[in-house]
């Protein structure tokens, strides 16, 4: 009950940010040019995380161009901008946290977003331009991450309910032969999907003692989140039933769903007998059939 209030009040605040244009959200690109700043209203009773919410709200988000500026100014330490850059990516906060409203052992929202700041602040100071990844997305990681230890060190029953994930997780993976989608185990634990994906991120935290010092890959893309990397195998494995079983090999070794290992064309066509060209033929037609599913839409999510 306490969690559908929370979510319940926490929608109303929203709503009633919308319907004054002020906006909290994950956005990357910049918004449309703003008009006249919005009035101010005066009101003794406003609740403080409303207040928050407006006023971060009035903040605007920056382009790539200004993100690559001030990060680069910041490297010389000039406090003024690395306030910038952290008031700027306030919102980005709030988004994340509101994920754990209601699922965060007795912390508030205000708790949660507090400890995201946190983790913002420790993304402006390690924040790399030059590896071309934009800033919100790098700082994504490092919110969450805080947010989820936090949790982590509120809750008093962790290793119970990790135990219970991890045994569901593991017997539908025997039953249905791949991993299993968060529904499935929601459904198996007779628990909210928001559950399920907090057990999950739980558990990733207890298996890694320490945040990786820079969550950077070669290509410049992030990683996804432990919870986020589960699903995205459980929905693929899903959707590739809908293929024909050499189609199916083909992009689980193409892009390493099984074993983490992605293949190249080449050693993939040597597997199969086939050219490279053959085998990228094959990927593509594949690729083109997930499009056109419509259970596909929800990788659109990752």
């Amino acid at each position: 009950m306490k969690k559908k209030e929370g979510r319940r009040k926490l929608v109303e605040i929203f709503d009633s940010l919308e319907a004054e244009n002020v906006r909290v959200s994950a956005d990357e690109e910049p918004p449309e040019p703003e008009g006249p700043p919005l009035p101010r209203r005066e009101d003794i009773s406003l609740d403080p995380v409303q207040h928050y919410l407006r006023e971060i709200g009035r903040v605007r988000l920056l382009t790539p161009k200004e993100e690559i500026d001030l990060a680069r100014r910041i490297e010389k330490g000039d406090a003024a901008v690395r306030e910038r850059m952290i008031q700027a990516n306030l919102r980005l906060v709030v988004y994340i946290a509101k994920y754990y409203v209601g699922r965060s052992y007795g912390l508030s929202f205000l708790d949660l977003i507090q400890e995201g700041n946190m983790g913002l602040f420790k993304a402006v100071e390690r924040y790399n331009w030059r590896r071309g990844v934009r800033f919100p997305t790098y700082a994504r990681w490092w919110i969450r991450q805080a947010v989820t230890q936090a949790i982590r060190r509120q809750a008093p029953d962790v290793n119970p309910v990790i135990s219970k994930y991890t045994q569901a997780r593991e017997r539908l993976m025997r039953e249905k032969g791949r991993e299993p989608v968060p529904e499935e185990v929601a459904e198996s634990l007779d628990v909210d999907l928001d559950d399920v994906q907090l057990m999950a991120e739980l558990l990733e935290e207890s298996e890694e003692s320490h945040v990786p010092e820079e969550p950077y890959e070669d290509s410049g893309f992030m990683p996804l989140l432990p919870m986020d990397r589960r699903a995205l195998t459980g929905h693929l494995m899903e959707i590739l039933h809908e293929l024909t079983p050499r189609e199916q090999e083909i992009l689980s070794l193409r892009f390493g769903l099984a074993d983490d290992e992605p293949r190249t064309l080449e050693e993939i066509g040597k597997r199969f007998g086939l050219t490279r060209e053959r085998v990228r033929q094959i990927e593509n037609r594949a690729l083109e059939k997930i499009r056109k599913l419509e259970k596909a839409k929800i990788l659109e999510e990752f």
